[in-house]
């Protein structure tokens, strides 16, 4: 489906006025999973030790404990 060629909009990624923008899109989407694999692997290293002693000091408000819609197990009527 050519939506902007249905209303006589011509796009062209690979033309001089896009291309700077593709090759952007192109390189954000390449790294972004590596980028943030490192902030993760990062956090899986802290020891639990850090944690808690954060909650006894009162540092850290642990969350409502509820179930989020999304992860709840199917209604049963």
């Amino acid at each position: 489906m050519d939506l902007p060629g249905s209303v006589g909009i011509r796009v062209d990624p690979l033309g001089a006025d896009l291309i700077l923008f593709s090759i952007g899109n192109v390189v954000t989407w390449t790294y972004t999973g590596y980028n943030m694999l490192i902030p993760y692997a990062a956090l899986q290293a802290l020891p639990a030790d850090i944690g808690e002693a954060a909650r006894v000091d009162g540092a850290v408000e642990s969350p409502p404990h509820h179930t989020p819609p999304s992860y709840s197990p199917g209604r049963r009527d």
